[in-house]
């Protein structure tokens, strides 16, 4: 599927969606998010071109979650860290995707992959002196609003640092 443009203000649109939804509906369509500003950020670095789309999308070599995930982690567009908690977010996704019984966060197949979160128990993840956060479907939705809070700051910075170096060339 071809990626949608997406952006934080998008994100912050959706939440109250997402809360509104079951865990399933939620995990996927936040995951969703997420893969589609996965997209946004690496192709901030790519040759702006209208043929570049096509790595996205069909059998492109960007077109999954995990293609993405890998591309940006070895591009050094991401850290291991956001590599890892990508990981997560996409297995978590998977788990609601393709079970067809019911499914929630509780589930103790996802224990290993909320094993696999470095943010929750980062201190600025929800502030000096709290404890960190035990709702799974909290930690999940949280995850991905902090990542798309990390990649617009990225994109941004990206999107100066090409306007400075063609005003230097200019």
């Amino acid at each position: 599927m071809k990626p949608l443009e997406v952006n934080l203000n998008d994100y912050q649109q959706l939440v109250e969606i997402y809360h509104a939804e079951s865990d399933r509906a939620a995990a996927v369509l936040a995951a969703s998010f997420i893969e589609h500003y996965l997209a946004a950020i690496i192709k901030c670095f790519l040759v702006k071109d209208k043929d570049i789309d096509q790595l996205f999308h069909g059998f492109g070599p960007m077109a999954s979650f995990s293609q993405r995930i890998h591309v940006a982690y070895a591009f050094r567009i991401i850290d291991r860290q956001t590599r890892d908690d990508l990981i997560a977010i996409k297995d978590i996704r998977n788990h609601f995707a393709h079970n067809p019984k019911a499914a929630t966060f509780a589930d103790s197949a996802l224990d290993k992959h909320f094993k696999k979160f470095g943010l929750p128990r980062s201190p600025g993840f929800t502030g000096p002196g709290k404890p960190p956060l035990t709702d799974r479907r909290l930690v999940y939705l949280f995850s991905i609003g902090w990542l798309a809070g990390q990649f617009h700051n990225v994109i941004i910075d990206q999107k100066r640092q090409v306007s400075t170096e063609g005003e230097s060339k200019g």
